[in-house]
């Protein structure tokens, strides 16, 4: 994983703009960066979620007229590759990064939403 340090949300944008985009959590900030992905006119660079939660796998969210389908870690691990980036949308990033590590060697960059404000706050 190439996790991404200090990224600023302008440097988000570019990188949203060139890469395919899976976020990690379907919750309200994972809906929110999928409007967010809208404003900057990349929201089909959105390929779907992953979650944690059984409940939520193998099915659909809608957002905004658009439906994304949501996959467990596995389902999805040997399709992180260098294009694409994976955005970490839930609050609990600290151990999604654990659980990246410990699950699964991905070759895919790898940023914290919650790390990138931080950033933009501080």
């Amino acid at each position: 994983m190439n996790k991404l340090y200090n990224i600023n949300i302008t440097q988000l944008k570019l990188l949203a703009k060139r890469k395919k985009i899976i976020c990690f959590g379907c919750g309200n900030q994972g809906k929110r960066m999928a409007m967010l992905l809208g404003n900057w006119q990349c929201e089909n660079n959105l390929k779907g979620y992953v979650d944690n939660d059984r409940n939520k796998i193998g099915t659909e969210v809608f957002i905004e007229g658009k439906k994304y389908p949501v996959y467990s870690l596995e389902m999805i691990k040997g399709y992180l590759n260098p294009n694409i980036l994976l955005l970490i949308t839930c609050l609990d990033y600290k151990n999604i990064y654990k659980q990246l590590e410990n699950e699964c060697s991905i070759n895919c960059d790898c940023v914290s939403m919650d790390e990138v404000a931080e950033t933009e706050l501080f």
